[in-house]
């Protein structure tokens, strides 16, 4: 029988040439646009953008050359050992301290009932990451998944191992405190092994990866050494996770007259301030969102789910009535017949203050609970696309896994 997971030798950058990795290592290639990358790749002419960013249909085979090259030159190098590797991360959000313990392995993508996906996936992107894929023939970034339960293992192997000089260390981008400890011990690795063998676990970041990985699998069986797994990193619900909201930004020339007399009929809508708006969202309880427009924020709090029989009818959309995201999208933006495809994305209320100009309306949203996400995933119910956001990201470059003959 084969294991869930599985110890490898990673592939990461020669620390006697790239000493400082905070200028080579970067943020997962689908959160990097155009004036990042350009930032990034000024850093260093070995920031790891400059692999995962494809930009046109030659580019693959031109990443391809690059990443031969650094291999050749041992700008990259790989470990002669298989290992786990335990990946511990120090950062602040919001004024308070956070730790998060987790670990890199391989994970098989070919057993069914034991990894879930949240989200929907897309053809672009899987394209996209496919076509990469064939081309470095490498994992480049992990698929982030988490146990939704409490593992103790993690906690025995983080106060084992994190007393030892790390194997790797980076401020990365985020202000994220990082360090890697190689577990390589027979017994460490089997104790680790057998404990997940039996588990299940929820896909956080990385679906196309992960669908991607399934596809690649599937259509070269046997050319390389344990190719129905990929690349992953793995932790717990009890350990640093956090999920963000992700606030909307839509360009419209709707004024906020005409949004109240849309929607007061199911909504009480409140003048209010930032701080107090914040504490709102941040109980639980009846749908509610935030809106700012012209330097003023608003508090909508809906009068009755009555409101929403008429959408939500089935078993299984009545299922998403605990998810904003997916209420602002099929309720109020429809109501307020606002165009999807001019919408941006963030995370912070400071950012929206930026982002805002006299035609936008930004809707401010609560988080989704990790315990709804898990959920969904074990029924099958998939999100839309920007219901989550797990912080901080996982740094790419830091390790990888090539594959082996």
């Amino acid at each position: 029988m084969q294991d869930l997971i599985k110890p490898f030798r990673a592939l990461h950058y020669n620390t006697q040439i790239i000493s400082n990795l905070s200028k080579a290592v970067c943020p997962p290639y689908d959160v990097i646009d155009e004036k990042k990358k350009k930032k990034l790749t000024k850093q260093s002419p070995y920031n790891f953008c400059r692999i995962t960013q494809t930009s046109s249909p030659d580019s693959y085979r031109q990443i391809a050359k690059h990443f031969d090259t650094w291999l050749k030159n041992k700008i990259l190098v790989q470990d002669d050992v298989p290992a786990f590797y335990l990946f511990s991360e120090k950062f602040k959000f919001e004024g308070k301290n956070h730790r998060r313990i987790g670990f890199f392995c391989l994970l098989r993508v070919d057993k069914k009932g034991v990894i879930y996906p949240h989200e929907k996936t897309y053809h672009g992107p899987k394209k996209d990451r496919l076509n990469l894929l064939k081309e470095v023939k490498a994992n480049l970034s992990p698929v982030f998944i988490i146990y939704p339960q409490r593992l103790p293992l993690l906690k025995a192997i983080n106060a084992k191992f994190t007393k030892r000089k790390p194997f790797l260390s980076v401020t990365n981008f985020d202000s994220v405190e990082s360090k890697i400890f190689k577990i390589t011990d027979k017994k460490d690795i089997e104790k680790i092994t057998n404990s997940i063998n039996f588990q299940k676990f929820i896909i956080a970041d990385g679906h196309h990866r992960f669908s991607v990985a399934q596809k690649y699998a599937s259509l070269y069986k046997g050319k390389f050494k344990d190719i129905n797994y990929t690349f992953a990193y793995l932790t717990d619900s009890s350990s640093g996770i956090l999920v963000l909201p992700t606030h909307r930004v839509i360009k419209t020339g709707k004024t906020f007259p005409e949004v109240k007399k849309e929607l007061e009929k199911y909504f009480t809508i409140k003048k209010t301030t930032k701080r107090s708006l914040e504490k709102r969202l941040s109980r639980q309880g009846v749908f509610c969102f935030g809106l700012y427009h012209k330097k003023t924020f608003y508090f909508f709090q809906l009068k009755s789910s009555a409101a929403l029989d008429k959408i939500f009818k089935t078993k299984k959309s009545r299922f998403y009535r605990r998810f904003d995201a997916f209420i602002l999208h099929n309720f109020v933006l429809k109501k307020l017949k606002l165009n999807k495809e001019k919408i941006q994305y963030t995370h912070s209320i400071k950012e929206i203050e930026n982002m805002a100009s006299q035609n936008t309306l930004s809707f401010l949203i609560r988080p989704t609970p990790l315990k709804d996400i898990a959920q969904a995933a074990k029924r099958g119910y998939l999100l839309p696309q920007k219901t989550t956001y797990f912080y901080p990201k996982l740094p790419s470059g830091l390790i990888l896994r090539k594959f082996e003959k």
